[in-house]
């Protein structure tokens, strides 16, 4: 019985450290990121809930983002809180990929590309990516893609495909 729960104790362990499953990719010019774990967290905005979003190369460090996520009390969260945290840690190489933050209707409010450090870091415009959600609660799944195959930005000719599938967390929790 022992053994049971040891075996069920380190399969559960095993399952939290585990990344969100993503398949997908992104392309920024001639660089191209295959995108394998994805993060989601939940926070109070507008009339219900926003979600912002990473999809990237490696696992972004749970106890990092906490650190860079932390507001005093009577602050609020803003898409910038994680967009930011997730940038930085970009620039402190940890990973390479894409954040994305949605309102309440599932519409994009931002979103950066984080390839390259930080001079190479941009934005996409939310009319150049198709959004599609299929649950937003508890799991974030759907798709995100750019319009186009490629999208040609004069300076970045850009290419998005992922679909995702992350347990939606609690801002702060």
């Amino acid at each position: 019985m022992r053994a049971v729960c040891l075996a069920l104790l380190a399969a559960t362990s095993l399952a939290a450290q585990t990344p969100a499953p993503v398949t997908g990719t992104l392309t920024v010019n001639k660089t191209k990121v295959t995108l394998r774990s994805a993060s989601a967290v939940s926070y109070p905005g507008g009339e219900g809930r926003f979600v912002s979003v990473l999809l990237s190369d490696k696992v972004a460090n749970p106890k990092t983002f906490a650190e860079y996520t932390r507001i005093g009390a009577g602050e609020r969260y803003v898409p910038g809180t994680f967009e930011g945290a997730w940038a930085s840690m970009h620039m402190e190489k940890e990973f390479s990929g894409f954040t994305f933050s949605i309102d309440t209707k599932h519409q994009i409010l931002t979103n950066q590309i984080l390839l390259g450090g930080q001079d190479k870091m941009f934005t996409l415009s939310p009319d150049d990516l198709v959004l599609e959600v299929k649950s937003a609660s508890p799991r974030f799944t759907g798709r995100i893609r750019s319009k186009q195959a490629v999208l040609d930005l004069g300076e970045y000719n850009v290419s998005l495909d992922a679909t995702f599938d992350a347990v939606v967390t609690e801002a702060g929790k």
